[in-house]
């Protein structure tokens, strides 16, 4: 699969059901055999707050490598869906819990 089909459609502005705004700017895949995992260069932009520059690694336990590997465009859509559920799950979880905590570096 070609990765710039991913990087193409995480790349376009996600907003989450709470009016939170994602906003990628870099996107980076990394493969070991046929795990993945996925480093995303992110603004955050939560109603009423200043905008927030993360970067957030999706380990290979929270990616759907089938998904990855299947490659088509059917596939790479629901990948990015479920990648968008982890960025939404991940920023209302950053501060409380450990798995979250890990996977998000402040960089602004």
């Amino acid at each position: 699969m070609e990765q710039t089909a991913l990087s193409r459609r995480l790349l376009r502005p996600h907003v989450g059901v709470d009016g939170i705004g994602f906003h990628a700017r870099n996107v980076e895949v990394v493969t070991e055999g046929r795990k993945v995992s996925i480093s995303v260069t992110v603004e955050v932009r939560a109603p009423d707050q200043l905008p927030e520059q993360w970067l957030v690694t999706f380990p290979p336990e929270d990616v759907d490598a089938d998904l990855y590997w299947t490659g088509t465009p059917e596939s790479i859509d629901e990948l990015v869906k479920m990648l968008h559920i982890h960025l939404e799950e991940w920023w209302h979880t950053r501060r409380s819990e450990a798995h979250a905590r890990k996977m998000g570096k402040r960089i602004d």
